[in-house]
């Protein structure tokens, strides 16, 4: 034990001596504070400043009118509520590519866009269903792996805000609608109830006006029945009645020939008459020109008043037969036509008439016949002619024409009856196939009125236990009491329901902030890394003298150890110092903590202490190798339930763990027996330093020799 002191206080006594070897010993107890004060600072309350993160945030709603005509923009509202905000650095923006353009740049971290209907799925859900709002987020997940998981923190309290509003919104619309109908009238159960019960009424009425129709359309369907069987009888006797016009029309024809032979015959004599009176009239004027006789003359004026009363007898008698005709057919030939020209002919022959008796009165009169009286008769005679010419004129355009229209009409009266004949019986066909398509629609008719009166049956049947049932809920007491629930303040319910659970936090173990929790990781930390720097620039065997000549393995061990024993306490007194007075950090026990990081750096000097001594620089780099690991597994930073399983396997082989655990309950409050029990663990480490120190290293001893010569040979190492 006195060479173990005498080589610790020659260390000593050697650092100062030396000013040189003295600042570095300075420095290498600074260093380590330095790294756990900068590493601690930087994380004491990171998320305080989150509102330097930008998040665009670009609103496309389009709004929505509501039931009442007011116009409202959920989207608007959640920028306004944005705006005040100031757990992320919002940024409202006015177009979706000036979004997605900085999100790409990396000018923002990330874009929520609002979508065009955002408004219109949180109000409409009435009338189309419930639709989510769409809200788009976009994330520039390269920018910073921390900003983004930030960045999802604030989308998620914006997603949460926003079902809020819209589950108050929705509670709102559908009681405000419920409550509505309950105020606009308290008896709308009865008033359904006879809605029904009218609706019930009158649907049996279309059935019985559907049975009505149906007995109808039987009777009818037995009239058209009958209708057809008559048809074939009725065809017959059109077939039969054709056959008896063509022999009427036959008999009709012989008689009309007959007629018009007899009318022929009348105006053949007619025109003999009329020419044979033209023929006396010229042989008068002869005889007036010729100077004949008195006696001459007056004979040949009897003999033209002869023919002159026969052709008047002559034409009133072919007028007499176109009449009787005309009547028997029906008034073919216009009566006015045959009555006008029979008058305007006998108007003529009195005027003719006259005319031979003036000049048979101025031939008699005369005892002889004087050159004035001459050309007088001759006047009265030059008349007579022109009238006769006239009358067989007015016979040929009048009377003539009468018969020939006469003949053509009979023949063409006849032949339209027999032909009409015809086409009524073969239109009977055709009414036949008719009647038989009427018939078959009767039948469908029936078919779907039967139909129909079925489905109308079992609506009425439906209705009725329906409105039964109406009526048994009215007055009940759980209708009473879901109506007076529907009539409670919508605003109410919404804001219940919306949020139904309120929760109370109580923080147990709370630390204040953030870079206190990590205070026990990096001042663990920073005392491994101490270690590391005392293995790496002070010798960890002492050099050949007289105090070492002789001195045995374990004195050598232990006597360089404490020099590295007092340096690491300085270490970790400093750094505690540091933590509790520079930084702040929240510490319940202070002594305790200051103790357990002495403990801690007793700890890890001895152990990479050993690694050095036993292997050398392979030692150095074991060390390096296990704070590597323990820095990504030892759940100083993230639980380890959340680290992949080699590092939850592993973990518990390593002295971080139970040295930053120990320090957490100096910090933040102790539980029970926790402290002692990690300090007891940690002991396990410092058995197996010295059992690695004193024993195990031994046969490792001339092999560690020999790498080291072998490195040193390279001129390198």
């Amino acid at each position: 034990m006195k060479r173990v002191l005498k080589i610790f206080v020659h260390d000593l006594v050697g650092l100062s001596r030396n000013i040189f070897a003295l600042i570095i010993a300075v420095g290498l107890c600074i260093i380590p504070s330095l790294y756990a004060w900068f590493n601690i600072y930087s994380n004491w309350d990171p998320y305080a400043n989150t509102s330097s993160i930008k998040v665009a945030v670009v609103s496309q709603d389009a709004g929505y009118k509501n039931s009442d005509g007011k116009n409202v923009n959920m989207g608007e509202e959640v920028l306004d509520t944005l705006r005040k905000n100031t757990g992320l650095g919002w940024q409202i923006l006015g177009t979706y590519d000036e979004a997605i353009d900085g999100v790409k740049s990396g000018k923002y971290y990330a874009a929520i866009v609002l979508g065009e209907d955002f408004s219109k799925n949180m109000f409409d859900f009435i009338d189309n269903g419930l639709v989510h709002p769409s809200v788009t987020y976009y994330e520039n997940e390269k920018k910073n792996a921390v900003a983004s998981k930030i960045t999802q923190s604030g989308k998620s309290t914006l997603q949460e805000n926003i079902n809020t509003q819209f589950v108050d919104t929705v509670v709102q619309t559908a009681m405000g609608s419920t409550d509505g109908i309950l105020s606009e009238d308290k008896d709308i159960l009865s008033g359904v109830t006879e809605s029904l019960k009218k609706l019930n009424s009158n649907l049996s009425g279309y059935n019985t006006t559907i049975t009505a129709f149906v007995n109808s359309n039987n009777a009818l369907q037995g009239t058209l029945n009958q209708v057809k069987n008559e048809i074939p009888q009725v065809q017959q006797a059109l077939l039969d009645g054709s056959d008896t016009t063509q022999k009427i029309h036959e008999q009709t024809s012989a008689a009309a020939d007959e007629y018009i032979q007899k009318i022929d015959e009348l105006s053949s004599l007619i025109r003999q008459t009329s020419k044979e009176l033209s023929e006396q009239i010229h042989k008068l004027i002869d005889s007036v020109q010729n100077n004949a006789g008195t006696d001459e003359i007056i004979a040949g004026i009897n003999s033209a008043q002869n023919l002159l009363d026969a052709l008047m007898a002559q034409n009133d008698t072919l007028a007499g037969q176109l009449q009787e005709i005309s009547q028997q057919l029906g008034g073919v030939v216009d009566d006015e036509v045959i009555n006008a020209a029979v008058a305007s002919i006998t108007q003529l022959e009195n005027v003719t008439k006259a005319l031979l008796e003036q000049a048979k009165v101025l031939v008699s009169n005369s005892a002889e016949m004087t050159n004035a009286k001459l050309e007088l008769l001759k006047i009265i005679l030059g008349q007579c002619e022109t009238k006769i010419d006239e009358l067989d004129k007015l016979y040929q355009d009048s009377l003539r024409k009468s018969v020939d229209s006469l003949r053509a009409v009979i023949g063409t009266t006849i032949s339209s009856i027999g032909t009409s004949l015809t086409e009524m019986s073969q239109q009977m066909s055709g009414l036949s196939a008719m009647m038989g398509s009427l018939m078959t629609t009767v039948d469908g008719m029936n078919i779907g009125l039967d139909q129909t009166g079925i489905i109308i049956k079992g609506m009425t049947e439906k209705i009725t236990t329906l409105t039964q049932k109406l009526d048994s809920l009215n007055g009940d007491e759980k209708f009473e009491m879901l109506a007076k629930a529907l009539s409670q303040d919508p605003v109410t319910y919404g804001e219940f329901l919306s949020s139904p659970v309120k929760v109370s936090t109580h923080q147990v173990y709370e630390t204040a902030n953030y870079g206190s929790a990590v205070a026990p990781f990096y001042t663990t930390l920073a005392l491994w890394v101490g270690g590391l720097l005392l293995t790496a620039l002070i010798k960890v065997h002492p050099d050949k003298d007289e105090l070492t000549n002789g001195a045995k393995s374990h004195e050598l061990f232990f006597g360089r150890y404490l020099l590295f024993f007092v340096l690491g306490q300085v270490q970790a007194v400093i750094t505690v110092l540091g933590d509790l007075y520079l930084l702040k950090i929240q510490c319940l026990h202070k002594g305790l903590f200051m103790l357990a990081a002495c403990f801690v750096s007793f700890v890890f000097t001895l152990l990479i202490y050993t690694l050095t001594v036993s292997f050398g620089d392979i030692g150095k780099a074991l060390a390096v190798v296990m704070v590597v690991i323990q820095i990504a597994g030892s759940s100083g930073t993230y639980p380890i339930e959340l680290l992949p399983v080699f590092f939850q396997k592993v973990y518990i082989y390593f002295p971080f763990p139970y040295a930053i655990n120990a320090m957490r309950e100096t910090i933040s409050g102790m539980y029970s027996a926790d402290y002692a029990i990690y300090i007891g663990e940690l002991l396990i480490f410092v058995a197996g330093s010295l059992a690695l120190g004193l024993f195990i290293r031994k046969p490792f001893m001339k092999l560690n020799h020999y790498m080291h010569e072998r490195m040193h040979d390279t001129d390198m190492m």
